[in-house]
């Protein structure tokens, strides 16, 4: 019987088949020594120069670059210097070629052999860690970041690779905001979950991930997701990331000589940066993002002191999204570089000394890095048909040498034992191990093609979805046009509304003078009749005195009546009693009565004169105070007339002004209603031309994709189906075939 029994036959075949499995320019064993060796997290920093806001407190620094390259001061005004040492520390003049060489480069080319890897950009916000990962733009060759110059490597070290290697890469593309994963590549898928099992490991449920064939592919896509990516203007940046960044690039690689396998992943983080309330004047939404990136930040930090002060027992990866999503990142399976990102300014000093010393403490944690290698199914397959072979020949040297004992005569060996060694060997871990993995490979296999039929049906619905949306959009277009039509009808009606508010206000204007001149005249009447009552009460005084003469006439007639009588009375008694007297003093006294007689008789005459004058005056004043009486009384009855009559044309004024009023003001409420209903009409019609032009635009972007489809580029849904590039110059060859394939699909579907 044989010395080596099947089972360690097979160890040995496999055992070579691993090792031929190896490219043969590369030792990757060694490099795996390498790798678990230097299983320190690779921590960079880079000083970005002094921006505006840091000029206007003036370009003061309290850093100091040492020589060597490799480790920065930090000079305090009341404190010592603080020192820490990197791996590599860039100024602020280091341009993005030599960051790049220095952090990205050797990441990628880990990846590129089978290893994870991962570069994280941390650092406070506005101090340039989106410029060192993105760059301002993908197609700038000076100032381009770490990810495009990756893609450019990957794709240069696939051209320089054997022809007997064939490469597949995948990208994927998702943000954290607000602790919620979004998908970047399909925005519609803004809550996605953390899954882990054996096999994939950690990853993200439903996330999108395209295969891409060449640079432009790799370049649509991070264009098209940082476009999608949440930001927002804060005091310190104007583009300030709101959310952590993680762009994944998925490489694997197969080697059709020997059949083997092995996957590298590659995690591109741009986490958003920490924040101060009184720096950035942060409020409403934007407190609420400084919140919760803190918070994540503050978890990465409390991992990190988990995993390097060497007694803690628990490590908190599921307290945030970010940390779980990393945890082969930070002290698992990976290769990972910490690009820490500084302000010079001596404005930043404290934000920046907690950055070196984040950095200090995540250059302690120490990783397991190892090459991802898989058995294809094609390899299991080989291995089996060897192994297979190799037992036939065992068994028929084993019967060759049971005829030869039989022929000499010696004793078999218990078939029992034979028995149980087989049980033993199918019962055995690399047995069931190889038969795991080949179900497992045929479990892929089976999701491959499940895939593949869903993106075709996937292509399918979109074509549809396409003349559906040019359909929708001829109807839009129709309903444009009848809402322009409908809003000509409104205007026209609107301008006869105007033209009749315009007539009902001039014949307002016009009763509203006639109103005003009835007024005025109104006025002058009563005026005129105010001054002929006053010469009527004059004329009724100048009477009252006129009669107050006569009686005083008539009282002065009666008292000289009187004064006679007593006189001619007093005559005849002192005629009587004075006989005696002497006749020169009767004489003297009669002169002197008759004298007085006389005077008496010229004041009668005089006032019968008077009382002739003022009867005259009273009958012409009477006859005047009569004529008066009547010309005011015939005015006042014509001014009692026209007061009537303006009164009663007053009232139909008022009135008619009251229902004008009314008409203007139901005018105006029908021009205000009907300008409302403009103004929504003409907000539907604006929203309905956005729309229109949105689904425009979709449909011409769509069409623009079908033709690319048809004509140039694979599309999304190609991308998503597993198609292998060959290495070296006949990478060509690979990027052609899927416009064929391509062309293939448009026709069946």
């Amino acid at each position: 019987m044989s010395d080596k029994s099947p089972q360690s036959t097979l160890t040995q075949r496999r055992s070579i088949s691993r090792k031929d499995s190896e490219l043969p320019e590369k030792d990757t064993a060694a490099d795996e020594v390498i790798a678990e060796s230097k299983g320190h997290i690779n921590v960079v920093c880079r000083f970005r120069p002094f921006n505006d806001k840091e000029k206007e407190y003036g370009e003061k620094t309290s850093i100091e670059f040492n020589s060597d390259q490799k480790s920065v001061a930090v000079i305090g005004h009341d404190t010592a210097p603080l020192l820490f040492c990197f791996d590599r520390v860039f100024p602020s003049s280091t341009l993005q070629q030599e960051v790049y060489d220095a952090a990205g480069k050797p990441i990628i080319e880990s990846v590129l052999e089978g290893f994870n890897g991962t570069i994280l950009a941390y650092g406070q916000t506005s101090s340039g860690k989106t410029f060192t990962m993105s760059g301002p733009s993908v197609d700038d060759p000076l100032y381009q970041g770490i990810i495009p110059r990756m893609v450019k490597t990957i794709f240069q070290n696939i051209d320089e690779a054997s022809e007997h290697l064939e490469f597949t890469v995948k990208v994927g593309y998702c943000e954290i905001y607000l602790e919620k994963i979004r998908d970047l590549l399909d925005p519609s898928k803004k809550s996605l979950k953390i899954m882990e099992d054996k096999v994939k490991g950690i990853f993200i449920e439903d996330l999108t991930e395209d295969y891409v064939y060449q640079e432009s592919d790799m370049y649509q896509l991070m264009k098209f997701g940082t476009r999608n990516r949440e930001v927002a203007e804060t005091q310190m940046n104007e583009v300030s990331s709101r959310s952590h960044a993680i762009f994944m690039i998925t490489i694997s690689q197969s080697n059709t000589l020997d059949l083997s396998a092995k996957t590298g992943k590659l995690y591109l983080v741009d986490l958003a940066g920490s924040e101060k309330i009184s720096k950035t004047g942060a409020e409403g939404k934007r407190l609420d993002e400084l919140k919760k990136i803190n918070r994540s930040l503050s978890t990465l930090g409390l991992v990190i002191f988990s995993l390097t002060d060497g007694k803690s027992t628990h490590i908190p990866y599921r307290d945030s999204k970010l940390t779980r999503i990393l945890q082969d990142s930070l002290g698992g399976n990976s290769k990972t570089c910490l690009i820490l990102t500084c302000s010079p300014s001596l404005y930043n000093e404290q934000e920046t000394i907690s950055t070196l010393r984040f950095g200090i403490r995540a250059k302690a944690i120490k990783n397991k890095p190892k090459v991802n290698k898989e058995h294809t199914v094609a390899e299991l397959k080989i291995l089996l048909a060897k192994a297979k072979e190799e037992i036939i020949k065992k068994d028929s040297k084993i019967t060759l040498l049971e005829r030869h004992i039989k022929d000499i005569g010696e004793t078999l060996p218990n078939q029992t034992e034979d028995s149980e060694a087989s049980n033993e060997f199918l019962k055995s871990a690399e047995y069931q191990e190889l038969l795991q993995e080949l179900e497992f490979e045929r479990q892929q296999y089976s999701n491959e093609i499940e895939k593949s039929s869903k993106y075709k049906q996937e292509l399918n619905s979109q074509t549809i979805k396409n003349q559906n949306l040019v359909k929708e959009n001829d109807i839009l277009n129709g309903k444009l046009m009848a809402l322009v039509m409908a809003k000509q009808s409104i205007e026209d009606k609107l301008r006869d509304y105007e033209d009749t508010i315009q007539q009902l206000r001039a014949k307002n204007e016009m009763l509203e003078n006639q109103i005003l001149s009835f007024t005025n005249c109104n006025m002058q009447l009563e005026e005129k009749l105010t001054e002929k009552e006053a010469e009527i009460k004059k004329l009724a005084s100048e009477l009252l005195s006129v009669k107050e003469k006569d009686e005083i006439i008539a009282d002065l007639n009666r008292r000289l009546k009187s004064q006679e009588e007593q006189l001619r009375v007093k005559l005849l008694t002192e005629s009587n009693g004075r006989k005696m007297k002497s006749e020169s003093v009767l004489i003297s006294q009669k002169e002197n009565l008759a004298a007085e007689i006389e005077e008496k008789n010229e004041t009668i005459y005089k006032l019968n004169t008077e009382i002739e004058d003022l009867k005259r005056i009273l009958e012409k004043t009477k006859k005047d105070h009569e004529q008066a009486e009547f010309f005011v009384k015939s005015k006042i009855n014509t001014l009692e007339r026209n007061l009537e009559l303006l009164t009663l044309m007053y009232s139909n004024m008022n009135t008619q002004k009251a229902m004008a009023k009314m008409e203007n003001e139901i005018t105006e409420k029908k021009v205000k209603r009907k300008t409302e209903r403009i103004e929504q009409l003409e907000k539907q019609l604006t929203k309905i031309s956005e729309q229109a032009h949105g689904y425009k635009y979709k449909n011409n972007v769509l069409s623009k994709e079908l033709n690319e489809m048809k004509d140039d580029l694979p599309n999304r849904a190609h991308n998503k189906i597993k198609k292998m590039i060959k290495g070296g110059n006949t990478r060509v060859l690979g990027i052609i075939s899927p416009y064929a394939f391509q062309n293939d699909v448009i026709k069946n579907s």
